[in-house]
């Protein structure tokens, strides 16, 4: 594991899990089950010329508190521990923040929990400018295809840190009866792009197999299509949150998985 870049807006670490480690996440997430982005609806992120990728279901390894499921519950999340090495992976990752201390220093309670998802990115799908501000917790991505060539596309674009939480006018949204600024996709697009084209300078990340890369909320980024060049390898991933226990039950309840304290774990 080496440190290879750190900055206001992201850590860098290569060589991330043990070599064998990374081989037995890698034929794992072959078995995942994966559906396209957008099948029934329209998620604003990926825009409607960034391609169809893939997503696998959800996994949460839980910290001081274990989790479970509510009545009603969609489901899809999978909660830790599962019998498989996604467990001691994100185990691992747990452990950054402490290690990390400056780069997660704003974020208390400690985020012990983490939450993760399975991506492909097959040739000729990428996805545009965006921030993760929603989430307000760090994210990462460990990329887990087992090569890679600096000609295959599929880099990560990280913005200056001045266009960290690009300022969107608000405009009434009748939908919901209040004024929200625009979603991803339509116009909202023309003002993210005016203050990225005054954004100098960037960071270009090449996805090296067992690299892992950290982001702060709200850090403009996006990632470049898979050239091909590629050919049928694809750019795979596991990607996802840094959280505290309030901030995983916020954001998996909005997902549709409705999770609580488990307190059968403490009797």
């Amino acid at each position: 594991m080496k440190v290879n870049f750190k900055d206001e807006r992201a850590v860098i670490i290569d060589n991330f899990l043990p070599d064998e480690l990374f081989d037995q996440l890698a034929t794992l997430l072959e078995f995942e089950s994966y559906e396209f982005v957008n099948g029934i609806r329209w998620n604003r992120v990926f825009r409607l010329l960034d391609g169809r990728p893939l997503a696998g279901r959800d996994f949460l390894h839980c910290g001081s508190q274990p989790l479970t499921h509510c009545e009603g519950s969609r489901r899809r999340l999978l909660i830790l521990p599962s019998g498989t090495v996604i467990d001691e992976v994100l185990s691992r990752l747990s452990e950054l923040p402490h290690d990390h201390d400056d780069f997660f220093h704003p974020y208390r309670p400690e985020p012990n929990y983490v939450g993760a998802r399975p991506w492909i990115y097959p040739t000729g799908t990428g996805l545009s400018w965006h921030d993760d501000r929603a989430t307000r917790v760090p994210g990462f991505i460990l990329y887990c295809h087992p090569e890679w060539s600096a000609s295959w596309g599929g880099e990560l674009l990280v913005a200056d840190s001045d266009c960290t939480e690009i300022p969107r006018r608000l405009h009434w949204n009748p939908m919901r009866d209040v004024e929200t600024a625009l979603p991803y996709g339509m116009s909202a697009d023309v003002e993210i792009s005016a203050h990225l084209m005054q954004s100098c300078p960037g960071l270009f990340v090449l996805p090296a197999p067992n690299r892992l890369v950290i982001l702060q909320p709200g850090v403009m980024h996006a990632i470049k299509r898979v050239e091909t060049a590629a050919g049928e390898r694809s750019r795979r991933s596991l990607s996802g949150q840094f959280m505290d226990m309030e901030a995983a039950i916020r954001y998996y309840t909005a997902q549709g998985d409705k999770l609580r304290v488990d307190s059968t774990k403490f009797l």
